[in-house]
């Protein structure tokens, strides 16, 4: 892995330099969207294929009322949570972008089985995709598969499906409506997605 003279690896600065791009493209609009690192508490020695996802229109609009669903449900000591279910497919940052700008959101992380249960409900009662997005990504590091949340809450639990995720550089989290395992995936696939707002 070479390092700059400030200590960060190629992958960081290639990903430094994708959102400096992106940013200055989007005039703006995109300051909701979290950047698709590893976080700081996470190695950030990732190796592999050192490729950035593709950008393509990071600006789409906001879905229409019968795309998306919100259903709100009662969480832990009284607190509400609200999911945006959309039903536009759409690649993993493209989702992102609009769970940010249109709903004040993140694509969802899953902390234990009940939630995943929960949302594997939601994919089957609002979609008809095999496949939905939620806000996990992975990436080989030192030979070994790290992964974080979009909002960066603790990776905490986890329901890969059998040969899941796999040692590409860099992939993105569906949720399979069929069974509620997890799929590491091309972010650039277009899958509808779970927004927690």
């Amino acid at each position: 892995m070479v390092r700059s003279q400030q200590g960060l690896t190629e992958m960081e600065l290639l990903l430094v330099l994708v959102f400096a791009l992106v940013g200055a493209a989007s005039a703006g609009r995109l300051s909701a969207v979290q950047e698709l690192e590893v976080p700081a508490k996470q190695d950030s020695s990732i190796s592999g294929e050192e490729t950035a996802l593709e950008t393509g229109d990071l600006d789409p609009q906001c879905p229409l009322e019968s795309e998306s669903f919100t259903v709100t449900m009662a969480g832990e000591g009284g607190k509400t949570c609200r999911y945006q279910i959309v039903n536009r497919c759409l690649t993993f940052l493209q989702a992102q972008h609009v769970c940010a700008h249109c709903y004040r959101g993140c694509l969802v992380s899953v902390h234990n089985a009940m939630m995943n249960n929960y949302l594997l409900g939601l994919a089957r009662t609002y979609t008809n995709s095999g496949q939905v997005w939620i806000g996990g990504l992975c990436a080989v590091s030192n030979g070994r598969v790290v992964s974080w949340w979009m909002d960066r809450s603790t990776w905490n639990y986890s329901h890969w499906a059998c040969g899941n995720p796999t040692h590409r550089c860099r992939s993105c989290t569906s949720l399979c409506r069929n069974n509620g395992q997890w799929r590491a995936l091309d972010c650039n696939t277009h899958l509808p997605f779970i927004c927690e707002i």
